[in-house]
């Protein structure tokens, strides 16, 4: 039987949905939830499953909590918050990737984990117009080859006649596939990858971004970085407007994310603005 009050269920033993969660174990915590037990029950060590998995490092364990209702706001005496833990947790990793150092972030909505900044950026955005944060500025699908810092002269411009920075891969899957790769053979550090549309999204949804200074305020710290045009490489709306790629494309276009002084939303780019120049941010893959 089980008992919604106390996460308790008797199949032989006792055992709780903090214990199932402490050890990730995801069939039993969903079998739990099945019998009524509350997802935010507290256990005899003043833990809830989210700060149990939390705790122990179970990323994929805190990911199904919270989409099952669990409360990241739940506070229990003498028991340190759920920010706290994933802060202590992930605060000494660190990521050494061409010649820069990046730290892990989680997301406090999806639990997800992030790098702290956009790639090629030396720290991370200390205002929205950090020019430090900004990073590098990639060419959809373009391997990092050079092209992507600033003031490179490898930059490919196209006009609204051209179909892309390339001739090949016209429908971006090949793009897409390499810039989901988690083996380090990517433009991301091994172990990430760049995020889909829908994984953007859902961080912006969740989080409530409405406009630039959400994007900041957010666990991402996302600035202020503008673009580079596909037209003639330079760059725009630097402390004005952002964008992020992702890895995912619709036919002969592929999706950002976009972000301005009253908008936040996943932007549709037809074939030349691929080449444009603009932020990654990495996730770490599944």
């Amino acid at each position: 039987h089980a008992s919604a009050l106390t996460g308790v269920l008797y199949d032989g033993s006792y055992k709780t949905i903090v214990d199932a969660a402490a050890n990730n174990d995801k069939y039993v915590i969903e079998f739990f939830l099945d019998n009524n037990v509350d997802v935010n029950s507290i256990d005899s060590n003043k833990y809830t499953a989210l700060l149990a998995a939390a705790h122990n490092g179970h990323t994929s364990t805190v990911e199904l909590l919270l989409s099952k209702g669990a409360n990241i706001e739940e506070e229990v005496d003498d028991i340190a918050s759920f920010e706290d833990i994933y802060e202590d947790i992930y605060e000494d990793i660190s990521i050494e990737f061409k010649g820069l150092e990046y730290k892990e972030v989680v997301s406090p909505t999806t639990g997800r984990i992030w790098l702290d900044r956009n790639l090629g950026a030396t720290q991370v955005a200390q205002s929205p117009d950090d020019k430090k944060s900004y990073g590098d500025y990639y060419q959809w699908g373009r391997e990092a080859d050079g092209h992507e810092k600033k003031d490179s002269n490898n930059f490919i411009t196209v006009d609204r006649f051209t179909d892309d920075w390339t001739y090949e891969d016209k429908d971006g899957s090949k793009r897409s596939y390499f810039w989901s790769k988690i083996d380090g053979s990517g433009i991301c550090p091994p172990g990430y990858r760049v995020p889909t549309i829908e994984e953007l999204e859902l961080e912006m949804k969740e989080g409530n971004w409405d406009n630039t200074d959400d994007c900041f305020n957010s666990f991402l710290k996302l600035p202020l970085a503008g673009d580079r045009s596909h037209s003639d490489a330079a760059l725009d709306g630097q402390g004005s407007y952002g964008y992020v790629w992702s890895s995912s494309v619709d036919e002969s276009s592929s999706w950002c994310l976009f972000f301005g002084s009253n908008l936040v939303d996943s932007d549709l780019n037809y074939r030349y603005y691929r080449a444009n120049g603009r932020s990654v941010r990495c996730i770490k893959g599944e």
